[in-house]
């Protein structure tokens, strides 16, 4: 199997994985925009960024069924780094977003944190099947 069909293969979930979350969730920017307080208005905006982000998983389905295979390979590894890198900085950084007057006023966005931690955890999972795919394909043509 060629790397591009893998990668195909493997924005598939990744795609249905954040179809099924926002299905699931039902999320309307709106109701969080209203009730908004000065202690999460930061972590609002941080987390809208991780919704774009799971947004990004379903334009690279889309790209592969609409584009040349070219781009959407490009917007697959873009969309890996951003995935990977978003990844390692809620690690990191998680607790600097939300303090604790954050987590006691804004407990639906504390809720939609963790479920949106969830999502790119599982589509993080999808990535390092494919990492491993990969490179055991390169290894074995290096080798054989």
């Amino acid at each position: 199997m060629e790397i591009t069909k893998i990668f195909f293969y493997s924005s598939i979930p990744m795609a249905l994985i954040s179809i099924i979350f926002f299905v699931y969730e039902n999320i309307d920017i709106s109701d969080f925009k209203d009730d908004i307080r000065s202690e999460c208005k930061e972590f609002f905006e941080y987390n809208l960024t991780h919704l774009i982000i799971l947004l990004t998983s379903i334009i690279v389905f889309l790209a592969y069924l609409c584009c040349s295979s070219c781009c959407a390979i490009v917007l697959y590894i873009f969309n890996v780094l951003i995935i990977g890198g978003q990844l390692v900085e809620k690690y990191y950084n998680n607790e600097e977003w939300c303090d604790t007057d954050c987590k006691t006023n804004c407990t639906e966005l504390v809720e939609l944190s963790e479920k949106t931690n969830i999502c790119l955890i599982s589509n993080g999972s999808v990535i390092i099947i494919v990492i491993i795919v990969v490179l055991g394909k390169t290894i074995n043509k290096i080798f054989c």
